[in-house]
């Protein structure tokens, strides 16, 4: 997968998301909109930044992005 599907910010009711081991070079803005999103898994991805509104993950738990390309920088 090189993208996530347009309507995934319409799954509100959504806890867990598994996007790992795909060829993702970034996540949606979209993710933002999860309220209830508490794991994440996006390790193994080409992906260089993350985007801002994860910050508005409040219930997120568990964030789990080894093995991508990201930098301190």
């Amino acid at each position: 997968m090189k993208s996530l599907p347009e309507g995934v910010s319409r799954l509100t009711g959504l806890r867990h998301l598994d996007v790992s081991k795909n060829s993702l070079p970034t996540l949606c803005n979209g993710l933002g909109a999860l309220p209830r999103l508490a794991s994440l898994d996006a390790a193994h991805n080409p992906l260089l930044a993350l985007p801002r509104a994860l910050r508005g993950l409040r219930g997120l738990e568990r964030l789990v992005l080894s093995h991508n390309w990201l930098s301190g920088a």
